[in-house]
């Protein structure tokens, strides 16, 4: 008897099996394309949330706290029957060095009343100018010697100041304000005011302002700065509106990407720094008191502000876009009264904020 061994081993695949295992491969791998391409959108997505949320934060807080600030000069009030004075520095940067807490500029059709310090604003945003003096970095003095146009520390003390730094000084009485520009190194004992962009030699007690014109006037009320009296940095910053120089443009045909810019009183005159980005639109009204009472009666624009010293609150309206398109079509949006039809992501921020020192 003869035996037959049968080999039972497949040996290839028919082209119906062949084009099933195709198929069912085309399936999974388009299945995650799918899931990869929406991760990617989703994260896209929340990569642009993420953007606005922080630069909203960021741009929030540091105008609020500007806001709170302007006007504080430690124990002293510019307000009222306290007196600010005034010695100014020659040059271009006057829009900055000046004693007003706070003023604001109507940009929403031209910017051609804005002072020199905000030229790169944008033509449909507001503008605000805010002035104080730095607290946290108060340094008290021990004399001043009118001979050497200082202000002499206590003892072995240094201030930190930078040479041409702004400072304020108020005296021990926290009744007056005098405003100078640093001309001594930073960390000597002493601070002075007599030379440099000065235009004056003399810082006055009481009597009105020193100022470029008309210096040297009143001498009967000249006086000095006491033992106790301090020096604190004057921080002078312009807010307003730009094209960003730190994100591109998405693509061309697209309007670039805008943020929030400032300008800082600084020793060397001023210097601009970009703070929040995708910030598109500011829109500021300004609550007056008009009774003297404390409490705001009306909001109102820059242009129709009538005393700025009666200004107590600031309310901030601001659009902010996300850096790339979004959406897969254009959308049609209203912000604020503001129209927008395209595919960028937009957030309205708003906030009300109190001016702690009216």
């Amino acid at each position: 008897m003869k035996f037959v061994l049968r080999n039972n081993c497949q040996s290839g695949l028919s082209l119906v099996e062949l084009l099933v295992s195709m198929f069912i491969s085309i399936v999974v791998f388009g299945g995650v394309v799918s899931v990869i391409q929406s991760s990617r959108a989703r994260f896209s997505d929340e990569q642009d949330v993420s953007f606005i949320q922080e630069n909203v934060r960021y741009a929030l807080e540091m105008l609020t706290r500007d806001i709170r600030s302007a006007g504080n000069f430690g124990c002293a009030d510019k307000n009222n029957a306290h007196v600010a004075n005034l010695v100014n520095v020659s040059g271009s940067i006057t829009d900055l060095f000046s004693e007003d807490p706070i003023i604001g500029y109507e940009g929403t059709n031209s910017v051609a009343g804005f002072p020199t310090i905000l030229d790169q604003a944008d033509v449909g945003s507001d503008a605000i100018i805010l002035r104080y003096a730095d607290i946290d970095r108060a340094v008290p003095i021990g004399s001043h010697n009118k001979g050497s146009q200082s202000f002499d520390l206590p003892g072995a003390n240094t201030h930190d100041f930078l040479q041409g730094e702004k400072v304020a000084i108020v005296d021990a009485s926290c009744r007056h304000i005098g405003i100078f520009e640093n001309t001594s190194p930073d960390n000597a004992t002493a601070a002075n005011y007599g030379a440099g962009s000065n235009c004056s030699a003399e810082i006055k007690v009481t009597g009105g302002d020193t100022r470029c014109t008309g210096v040297n006037t009143g001498t009967a009320d000249r006086g000095e700065y006491a033992n106790g009296s301090f020096l604190m940095p004057y921080i002078a910053n312009a807010y307003y509106i730009d094209v960003s120089n730190v994100v591109p443009a998405p693509r061309a045909g697209v309007e670039p990407l805008k943020s929030l810019k400032r300008r800082v009183l600084s020793e060397s005159g001023f210097r601009t720094e970009e703070l929040a980005q995708g910030v598109e639109k500011m829109e500021i009204l300004y609550g007056e008191d008009t009774n003297t009472d404390g409490i705001v009666n009306i909001f109102h624009d820059a242009s129709s502000v009538s005393d700025w010293d009666s200004v107590v609150a600031v309310r901030l309206n601001l659009i902010f876009r996300s850096q790339s398109e979004v959406f897969d079509e254009n959308r049609a949006v209203t912000l604020n009264g503001e129209n927008y039809n395209d595919r960028f992501l937009r957030q309205l921020a708003s906030s009300t904020v109190r001016m702690r020192n009216r």
